[in-house]
């Protein structure tokens, strides 16, 4: 089962927004260098990217798959009960 082309364009929209943000913050000289060396010593600051980029890959995962399931059992539920939904619009 192919996913949806809509789905594909916002993972890719939504990727390069992070990685644009993440290069951009890279960037930024102005930190002070004591904030800068107590972050990243030691590849701390590594490790939480990494953790937090793994926890909102996995989110993102699971609403698409969930997505992709509701909208499989609406369809499943509109083949069996056409009538249902006009007569949910009416009520």
């Amino acid at each position: 089962m192919n996913p949806p082309r809509h789905l594909i364009k916002t993972l890719v929209a939504i990727l390069s927004v992070l990685l644009s943000a993440l290069h951009a913050s890279a960037q930024d000289a102005s930190l002070d260098n004591k904030l800068n060396d107590a972050l990243r010593g030691g590849n701390k600051f590594h490790a939480v990217v990494a953790v937090i980029v793994t926890i909102f890959t996995v989110l993102f995962a699971y609403l698409v798959y969930q997505d992709v399931r509701l909208k499989r059992i609406e369809k499943d539920l509109n083949s069996k009960f056409p009538n249902n939904n006009e007569q949910n619009r009416n009520a």
